[in-house]
């Protein structure tokens, strides 16, 4: 190969490598990077030539170091081994790095090692876990035979203290509070020890997630604004409901924790706890939870899933929150990562299996036939369903009703309807529909309290004002029925 192909391949080599790649002077300055070493640290190419390579370099390594990495140059002409060095945002970025001397100075590569370094962390955390796991499940199932003793003497006791005595009987509460809080601790011990049974059923994630949010949101300081996403509504997943209401609860309080270990000189302009609920891929749904918080340096955040681990202060956290949070997703077949950085924030990721692959859930666009005289509850139910995914027709009396379900009956998947109607009443639609033989769920609404409907109409009857949640609930059912029987 000739002198001129040999630097034309080193020079597509250089600008198109994967790996960093840095020429210097032999006074020790840059000359010339590559785009990934400016990827690979943040800086651009005005930041860094003319810069001394030292520039990157953090305090984690002795001076010694860099004094046999000259050493080596000056000797052999080379030296490679693993560097912890500095972005220009500060982040830590491990690298294996090779150096060469030339005569016109020095030639280097490194390799990002962060990924390996992941990967190593995991299957050492997951080996620790795993012999934690057996011995906190002996733990907590010795432990709940001594709460379950402690807990029938004291209810011997209360049922003995006299009416009077109210200091005694506080006292006595006071101990029935400490074992609340013991078992909790224990509950949490047995699902991190996977040895606490429940049972699962089908759950659509999105109402779910709504539910912790309200759950949640009272607890959070009013300066934090807490907002949710749905990107995917129509999304279910299988898991038992108060399990997993109680695992991202926790995840959104800990969101929240990351705000008091701010001080209030540093608190964000906007402090926020952002939740996002997508498709992974056509087999996982993702929650995305992440808030600009106080955040977590490298080593807290290489523990934050060990079991007692906590950054709250004495007395105020048990360290089994996360611990226990991925335990219980492990257990459904999820995943949950955790990526922060110190006064960054922190954003969690959880991934669900769900029930039916995206594929099979995507063409469901459910449409309901609303019909209201009132045209300020059609606007309001309307804006109520269009939100939780259903597309909406409507119609203001029953005569556009029945022709529209004439036109369109085979698009339609449910009916909501009021029975007091001008020109023709919602018990006549219904008793036409059904005499076509169709089985469309009806739900009819009125505002009269004797009002009843015929049970051969085979109509769901809600009072005015109809609970949004309720209706919501029959229609997810409804649907769900639907989907089983075709």
């Amino acid at each position: 190969m000739s002198d001129a192909r040999l630097e034309t391949s080193l020079r597509a080599l250089f600008d198109h490598g994967r790996d960093a790649m840095f020429i210097a002077c032999e006074k020790g300055k840059f000359t010339h990077v590559n785009e990934a070493f400016l990827q690979l640290y943040s800086f651009t190419e005005d930041d860094v030539i003319g810069q001394p390579i030292g520039m990157i370099k953090s305090n984690l390594h002795d001076e010694r170091l860099y004094e046999t990495i000259e050493e080596s140059l000056a000797s052999k002409g080379i030296w490679s081994g693993e560097l912890r060095n500095t972005s220009y945002a500060g982040e830590i970025i491990h690298v294996w790095t090779q150096i060469v001397k030339t005569e016109e100075g020095f030639v280097g590569i490194q390799v990002d090692l962060r990924e390996r370094d992941r990967t190593t962390r995991q299957v050492e955390q997951a080996a620790r876990l795993e012999s934690i796991s057996t011995l906190a499940g002996g733990i907590a199932h010795e432990f709940n035979n001594i709460l379950a003793g402690i807990q029938g003497h004291l209810y011997m006791m209360r049922s003995s203290i006299p009416e009077e005595s109210e200091k005694e009987r506080d006292r006595v509460n006071r101990i029935g509070n400490l074992i609340e809080r013991a078992s909790s601790l224990v509950q949490n011990m047995l699902v991190f020890s996977k040895q606490k049974r429940t049972v699962n059923h089908e759950i659509l994630l999105s109402k779910l997630l709504e539910d912790v949010v309200k759950l949640a949101t009272p607890s959070i300081p009013k300066i934090v604004h807490v907002h949710l996403d749905i990107i995917t509504k129509l999304v279910r997943i299988t898991a038992n409901e108060i399990q997993l209401k109680q695992t991202l609860y926790e995840l959104i309080a800990n969101a929240n924790s990351a705000f008091d270990r701010v001080q209030e000189i540093t608190l964000p302009s906007n402090p926020e706890i952002h939740i996002k609920l997508e498709l992974e891929n056509a087999s996982h749904a993702l929650i995305t939870i992440r808030d600009n918080g106080f955040g977590m340096d490298a080593n807290e955040l290489s523990h934050c899933l060990d079991p007692f681990f906590t950054t709250k202060p004495v007395g105020q956290g048990t360290g089994l929150g996360l611990t226990s949070a991925n335990s219980y997703i492990k257990q459904l077949g999820g995943t949950l990562e955790i990526d922060s950085q110190a006064r960054a924030g922190t954003t969690v990721r959880v991934t669900l299996p769900l029930t039916q692959n995206a594929e099979q859930i995507q063409p469901l666009n459910r449409s309901i036939l609303l019909v209201d005289d009132d045209e300020n509850i059609r606007i309001s139910l309307h804006e109520i369903l269009a939100h939780h995914g259903y597309d909406i027709l409507e119609a203001s009396d029953g005569v556009q009703a029945l022709d529209l379900w004439q036109h369109r009956s085979d698009t339609i998947d449910a009916i909501i309807m009021d029975i007091v109607m001008p020109h023709m009443d919602g018990m006549e639609v219904a008793k036409s529909i059904r005499d076509t033989g169709n089985e469309v769920p009806i739900c009819m609404m009125t505002g009269y309290s004797n009002q009843h409907v015929q049970p051969e109409l085979k109509v769901h009857l809600f009072r005015k004002p109809v609970d949004p949640d309720i209706l919501l609930q029959y229609l997810e059912h409804q649907m769900l029925r639907n989907d089983s029987d075709k």
